[in-house]
């Protein structure tokens, strides 16, 4: 009786584990082997949000530094109105000077080649406004830019090498001319983070539109 009891449970044992080895596998995609609608969202954002990130990136040209071609410290010898420069530091505090009527420190501008020698008479100017600086600084900038990268072959050179890409000066301490951010930080890739106006990466931006115009019609292209 023992006996047969053993067999019997032993019986009910092997058909429990037979069971259980033939269920069959879930996919990791859902049952049938196709994607849940749960995961397909899921993919999507994540996919959206990489496209974001790499739009982003490829977007702008970050510069900052003496060693940048973009940079207004970078050595770049140019004439203008007759008057030759060594940067764009020097040109646009000079024509700061100009336009306030103030003859000594145009006068020690052009004396120097040391970019932040310009800058601090650029900030001793007097007769100084604001606002009247506000107004025309924008286009002394663009306007000195376009003799610099148009008048050496290798600067303009990088400039159109930028594409289509819009320039934003990484400098962290100019809400003004730079996006107040470096260029090591990752927000600066994205423009609703800046915290600057970028005003000299917009000028540089138009100055290789006004140059490109230029380069299509001239009689070489013809």
């Amino acid at each position: 009786m023992i006996t047969l009891y053993n067999t019997w449970m032993k019986a009910i044992y092997f058909s429990k584990i037979s069971n259980i080895t033939k269920m069959p596998k879930r996919s990791a995609k859902g049952q049938g082997g196709n994607t849940t609608k749960k995961q397909r969202v899921t993919k999507g954002s994540d996919e959206g949000i990489c496209n974001n990130v790499a739009a982003a990136v490829n977007k702008y040209v970050l510069f900052y530094g003496i060693k940048s071609p973009f940079s207004q410290f970078h050595p770049a010898k140019f004439v203008v109105d007759g008057i030759k420069y060594c940067c764009m530091e020097q040109y646009m505090h000079h024509q700061k000077a100009v336009t306030f009527k103030d003859k000594l420190s145009a006068k020690k501008i052009l004396a120097s080649e040391d970019p932040k020698e310009h800058k601090k008479l650029g900030r001793r100017v007097t007769n100084f406004e604001k606002e009247v600086w506000d107004s025309v600084s924008v286009e002394i900038v663009k306007k000195g830019n376009v003799a610099k990268f148009s008048q050496d072959e290798k600067l303009k050179k990088a400039l159109f090498d930028t594409g289509d890409k819009i320039l934003a000066e990484a400098s962290p301490r100019d809400r003004i001319w730079g996006i107040g951010l470096g260029p090591s930080n990752p927000k600066a890739q994205d423009s609703k983070n800046w915290r600057g106006k970028n005003k000299l990466g917009q000028a540089l931006t138009e100055v290789k539109e006004i140059l490109r115009e230029k380069e299509t019609k001239s009689p070489k292209n013809d």
